[in-house]
């Protein structure tokens, strides 16, 4: 397999520099350019990879973070259960103390 690979490795660098032996002047000055420029291209690019790692290790760090604080919830006691399963209407349980108040004024009275 390896020299399968050579083999067409070397065949296409042949065709290409017989290929470029007959290009003229001002061509190649543009191919190496555009070379020159593509082989610079990755050095340019990597000045970002440290702060674009930084910025979503940060952003993994807050989601992360924020998902572990849940909310606590109050315990609901069976007062709480009771109200919400009589049939009273809302208008009994804003006026309790007003019914409490009547009891305790009946018993005391």
């Amino acid at each position: 397999m390896k020299t399968s690979d050579e083999t067409v490795r070397r065949q296409a660098v042949e065709q290409l520099d017989r290929a470029a032996a007959g290009l003229d002047a001002a061509t190649l000055r543009r191919l190496r350019q555009a070379r020159t420029r593509a082989l610079e291209a990755p050095r340019q690019q990597r000045h970002w990879g440290p702060a674009l790692a930084l910025a979503m290790s940060l952003v993994l760090a807050l989601g992360l973070w924020l998902h572990g604080r849940q909310a606590v919830l109050p315990e609901t006691g069976l007062q709480d259960l009771e109200v919400l399963g009589a049939g009273e209407g809302l208008d009994f349980y804003e006026d309790l103390d007003f019914y409490q108040w009547l009891v305790v004024s009946h018993e005391t009275g």
